[in-house]
C-alpha cells in the first residue's frame, strides 16, 4: 500500500498538478482515463469547459466512472465499461449540444446520466449482458433526446424529463423480464417511446402537466403490460401496440382537453385492455384481432364503475376481428360519438351512453357486424340520440338490442341472413 509521506513534491511536480487544474477549468479540454482490473475509481470535473471531452474505459470488475461537466456548450462524456457489476455517473449542467455516452458489457451494470438546464443534447445508453440497471434524468431544458437499449434479461430503465419542452425519450429493449419507466412533468411537445420485444415485460409511462406531448408503447411477445397515464394536460397522444397474446394494457387520460388514445391488440389471444378518458373532446381508437381479447371501457373497469369516456364530444372507434372478443364502453355527457365495427364469430359489444344527470343531449352509436352468433346490446339515455346497427348480409344468428330513453329518440337496426334477434325498446 502506498505510503504518501514518502513523497515529496517536488517544484516540477507542484507545477504539472497546477497545470492539470489549469486545464480542467479551460475551454477545450480532453480526459483520458484508462483502467484495466478491478475495483477501480475514475473521477473527471471540468468546470466553465466548452468543447471538452471526457473518455473513460475501465475492464474488469467493480469499476466506477464519474463524469461532471459544468457550463458544457459542445462538450461529450464517453463512458466504456466491460466487466461485472460497474457504474457509470454522467453529470452535465447549463450547456447546449452536449452528449453523455455510456456503453457497458457484462452483468449487473448500473449507468446513469443527468442533463440539467441542457438545449439540444444527447443521452446514449447501450447495456449488454445481464441484469443491467440505466437511469436518465433531463431538468429544465429543451429538444433533449434520451436513448437506451438493453439486451438481455431482467433489465430496468428508467427516464425522467421535468420542465422540458420539445424533448424525446427512446427506450428499446430486447428479450424477457425487462421494465422501462417513463416521467414526463410539466412540458410540452414531449416524446416517448417504448420497445420491448420478447415476455413478460412490463412498460409504464406517466406524462404530468403536459401538452401536444404523445407516448407510443410497442410490444411483441406474451404476457407483456403496458401502462399509460396522461394527467392534466391538452392534446396529448397516447398510444399502445402488442403483438402476441395474454397482454394487457392500462390506459388513463383525466383533467384533460382534447387527447387521444389508441390501442392495437394482435397476433395472438386472451389479451385485455382498460381504458379511461375524462374531459372534452377526446378520441379512443380499439382494434383487437384475435380470439378471447377484452376490452374494459366502461360499467365492468373495477369495484365503482370508473372505466370509460366522461365528458363532451368524445368519440370511440372499436373494431374487433376474431371470436369471442369482448368489448364493454361506457359514455357519460353531450355529444359523444360511437363507431364500432365486429367481424367474426361470437363477438359482443355493450355500450352505455348515458346523459350523467343533467340535460346532456345527443349521443351518436353506429356500426356493423359481420359473421356469426354476433351480440350488439347498446343503451341511450338523455333526448336526441341516434342509434344504427347493421348486421350484414352472410351473417346469421346475431343479435341487436337498442334501448333509448327520454325524447327524440331514433333508432335503425339492419339484420340480414339468418336466425338474427333485433329488439328496440324506447321509453
Amino acid at each position: 500500500m502506498f505510503n504518501v509521506a514518502q513523497f515529496k513534491i517536488t517544484p516540477v511536480a507542484a507545477a504539472m498538478m497546477t497545470l492539470l487544474s489549469v486545464q480542467a477549468l479551460a475551454d477545450n479540454s480532453t480526459s483520458t482515463q484508462t483502467q484495466d482490473g478491478a475495483t477501480n475509481q475514475a473521477t473527471v470535473i471540468q468546470t466553465a469547459a466548452s468543447l471538452s471531452t471526457v473518455t473513460q474505459t475501465q475492464t474488469g470488475d467493480g469499476n466506477s466512472a464519474t463524469a461532471d461537466q459544468l457550463a458544457d456548450a459542445g462538450s461529450s462524456s464517453t463512458q466504456t465499461q466491460t466487466g461485472n457489476e460497474n457504474i457509470a455517473t454522467s453529470v452535465q449542467h447549463n450547456g447546449s449540444d452536449v452528449t453523455a455516452i455510456q456503453t457497458q458489457t457484462g452483468n449487473e451494470n448500473d449507468a446513469r446520466s443527468t442533463q440539467n438546464g441542457e438545449t439540444g443534447s444527447i443521452s446514449s445508453t447501450v447495456q449488454n449482458g445481464n441484469t443491467h440497471d440505466a437511469s436518465v434524468t433531463q431538468l429544465s431544458g429543451s429538444v433533449n433526446q434520451v436513448h437506451i437499449i438493453q439486451n438481455d434479461d431482467g433489465n430496468i430503465a428508467a427516464t425522467v424529463q421535468d420542465s422540458e419542452s420539445n424533448s424525446t425519450i427512446d427506450l428499446q429493449q430486447f428479450v424477457d423480464g425487462n421494465d422501462a419507466y417513463v416521467d414526463q412533468a410539466g412540458g410540452s411537445g414531449n416524446t416517448a417511446t417504448v420497445l420491448q420485444s420478447g415476455t413478460g415485460n412490463y412498460s409504464g409511462t406517466w406524462q404530468w402537466d403536459q401538452l401536444g406531448s404523445n407516448s407510443t408503447t410497442t410490444q411483441y411477445g406474451t404476457g407483456n403490460e403496458a401502462i399509460v397515464d396522461q394527467l392534466v394536460g391538452e392534446y396529448n397522444q397516447a398510444t399502445v401496440w402488442q403483438d402476441g397474446g395474454t397482454n394487457a394494457v392500462l390506459v388513463e387520460q383525466y383533467d384533460a382537453y382534447g387527447v387521444t388514445a389508441s390501442v392495437s391488440q394482435s397476433g395472438g389471444d386472451n389479451n385485455l385492455s382498460y381504458l379511461y378518458q375524462e374531459g372534452d373532446g377526446h378520441s379512443l381508437t380499439v382494434t383487437s384481432v384475435g380470439s378471447d381479447n377484452k376490452v374494459y371501457a366502461g360499467t365492468e373497469y373495477g369495484d365503482y364503475n370508473d372505466g370509460g369516456q366522461f365528458g363532451t364530444g368524445q368519440s370511440a372507434t372499436l373494431t374487433q376481428s376474431g371470436g369471442e372478443n369482448l368489448v364493454n364502453l361506457h359514455q357519460t355527457g353531450s355529444y359523444n360519438e360511437l363507431y364500432f365495427d365486429q367481424s367474426g364469430t361470437g363477438n359482443t359489444l355493450t355500450a352505455v351512453q348515458s346523459d350523467g344527470g343533467g340535460l346532456d343531449v345527443g349521443n351518436y352509436a353506429m356500426g356493423y357486424s359481420h359473421g356469426d352468433y354476433n351480440t350488439v346490446t347498446l343503451d341511450q339515455s338523455g333526448s336526441s340520440n341516434w342509434a344504427e346497427i347493421k348486421q350484414e348480409a352472410g351473417s346469421s344468428y346475431n343479435t341487436a338490442t337498442v334501448t333509448q330513453s327520454s325524447l327524440s329518440q331514433t333508432a335503425y337496426i339492419t339484420q340480414y341472413g339468418t336466425g338474427n334477434t333485433a329488439t328496440t325498446t324506447q321509453n
